[in-house]
C-alpha cells in the first residue's frame, strides 16, 4: 500500500535453519538460500529498506549448532524426549553468554531490534526438566532478557 511508512518488518521462521525431523533450531543465522550472503546478505537488505528487524525463533534442538556437544561455544541443557511428542527433544541455553553473542552478533550483523520467542508452549511441554525443575525456566528467560537489555534488543513472547 503506497503511502505506509514501513518502518519494521517481522520474519518468521523460513530465514533460519531447522532441523527437517522436528523443525526445531539448529542455526539462529540467515540461510543463503534466502538471503543471499547469509547475515551479510540480511544486513544489506536492512540498509536498503531503512527497516528494522523484529526476528522469529522457536525451541532449540539438540542439534544446534551452538552446543559445545555439536562443535559449538556454548553450554546446553538437553532433554532425552518431548513428553507430548517422543520423537522430539529439544534443548535450552545454559548460560546468558549464549543470549549475548546471539544479540551481539544479530545487532551488528544485520539490526535486530526485536527478538519474538515463540512457541514457549511446546518449548516448556516439551522438556521434562522444565516441567520438572521449578527454577529452570525462570533462569532461561531471566538470561535472555538480561541480554536483551544489555543490547538494547526488545523481546516478544508468543505461545
Amino acid at each position: 500500500a503506497e503511502g505506509i511508512p514501513y518502518k519494521n518488518i517481522l520474519l518468521d521462521s523460513w530465514w533460519y535453519y531447522r532441523d527437517p525431523s522436528d523443525h526445531s533450531v539448529i542455526l539462529w543465522e540467515a540461510r543463503d538460500d534466502v538471503f543471499r550472503g547469509g547475515n551479510r546478505g540480511m544486513g544489506e537488505f536492512g540498509e536498503q529498506t531503512g527497516w528494522a528487524f523484529t526476528a522469529h525463533n522457536r525451541f532449540w534442538s539438540n542439534r544446534t549448532e551452538y552446543d559445545e556437544l555439536h562443535g559449538g561455544s556454548f553450554k546446553f541443557v538437553h532433554d532425552t524426549g518431548c513428553p507430548c511428542n517422543t520423537t522430539d527433544a529439544y534443548s535450552l541455553p545454559a548460560d546468558e553468554t549464549f543470549w549475548d553473542y546471539l544479540f551481539e552478533q544479530a545487532t551488528r550483523e544485520w539490526g535486530l531490534a526485536t527478538y519474538e520467542q515463540d512457541w514457549l508452549w511446546p518449548q516448556f511441554l516439551g522438556m521434562t526438566k522444565l516441567l520438572e525443575d521449578a527454577s529452570l525456566g525462570r533462569a532461561w528467560l531471566l538470561q535472555m532478557g538480561a541480554a536483551a537489555s544489555a543490547h538494547n534488543v526488545n523481546i516478544q513472547y508468543c505461545m
